[in-house]
């Protein structure tokens, strides 16, 4: 695929506000110029593009950073009839604030907004269950409460769909990601100019 005659690798899809569907990378669209080699022509596409990325940081790294601190929790407590007693209720805080803040930074608006076709699906999937499970928190029932911190235990683990998704996908993966295609968009801005690339620009590409 081409855009401003160059390949592009990034490019959110989309019909009406409803649906969308598929990316590429945004990075030589970051970097292009027009047909006529203006590039001024598209420099609010550029910045939107930049914009975008800069998000994508901002909410990945906190993803990244929130569960850092769960497994943080898990390793401490280490049990679940640990995490149960009131000696633990500040990890038990610390990890159900944990998921509320994965939940809110993963929940991105509009469907057709381009970072949420960086991710796996099944990082919103797990959005999805936590969800649902989070409006349990205030039920008055007994046997749904203890329910509730049994599954927000299992969820918490480092080897649970729900850790490995938000982990290898956002923290790690998402992350990376953008890394690479900034980087590439420094590369190509670079060379262009007339530059020399520093080092530090080649590490953070995905080879």
């Amino acid at each position: 695929m081409a855009a401003c005659g160059r390949e592009i690798s990034w490019l959110c899809i989309w019909q009406g506000h409803d649906w969308a569907w598929g990316n590429v990378r945004v990075e030589a669209l970051l970097a292009s110029r027009t047909i006529y080699g203006n590039r001024h022509d598209v420099e609010h596409l550029r910045a939107e593009g930049k914009n975008y990325l800069q998000e994508g940081l901002d909410r990945f790294g906190a993803v990244a950073e929130s569960v850092k601190k769960i497994k943080e929790q898990v390793q401490i407590v280490q049990t679940f009839e640990n995490f149960k007693l009131l000696d633990h209720y500040a990890a038990r805080r610390e990890c159900l604030q944990g998921l509320k803040r994965i939940r809110d930074l993963l929940d991105i608006q509009p469907l057709y907004h381009p970072l949420r076709t960086v991710l796996v699906d099944t990082a919103y999937e797990q959005v999805d269950v936590i969800g649902a499970l989070l409006a349990l928190e205030h039920s008055n029932n007994p046997g749904e409460r203890a329910q509730f911190w049994k599954e927000i235990w299992d969820h918490c683990q480092p080897g649970s769909l729900t850790m490995w998704a938000w982990d290898k996908h956002c923290a790690w993966g998402g992350l990376d990601y953008i890394r690479h295609m900034i980087a590439s968009t420094c590369l190509a801005e670079t060379l262009e100019e007339g530059g020399v690339v520093a080092d530090s620009t080649y590490e953070k590409l995905l080879r």
